[in-house]
């Protein structure tokens, strides 16, 4: 990710993503994530489903300071709110990374 400090590319890399052209990208079942380094706003990160009838995108962005566990749960709460039919796809993905994502 361009400059961005090992110790976060590390995190990413444990909530499973991979480098690609200027960030890190990672899917979780139709949903497609791409955390690039903001230059003043920390990491955004690209939310794109697309299915057979409907598509969506949403950004939002996590501080640079943020453990694995913090920005897993951020990126959980977001497939809460905004594509609850794909929030069991999510929490399998991470506790098959090892990151607990707490109680309901």
């Amino acid at each position: 990710m361009g400059v961005m400090e090992k110790s976060l590319e590390l995190s990413f890399q444990r909530l499973g993503f991979t480098p690609y052209d200027l960030g890190m990208e990672t899917r979780i079942g139709k949903v497609e994530l791409q955390a690039v380094e903001h230059p003043l706003k920390g990491i955004a990160l690209f939310f794109t489903c697309v299915e057979p009838r409907t598509a969506s995108q949403f950004e939002t962005f996590v501080s640079r300071t943020c453990t694995a566990e913090q920005i897993a749960i951020i990126i959980y709460a977001h497939f809460l709110l905004n594509l609850k039919e794909h929030a069991d796809e999510c929490r399998r993905h991470f506790a098959a990374c090892g990151i607990s994502l707490g109680a309901n």
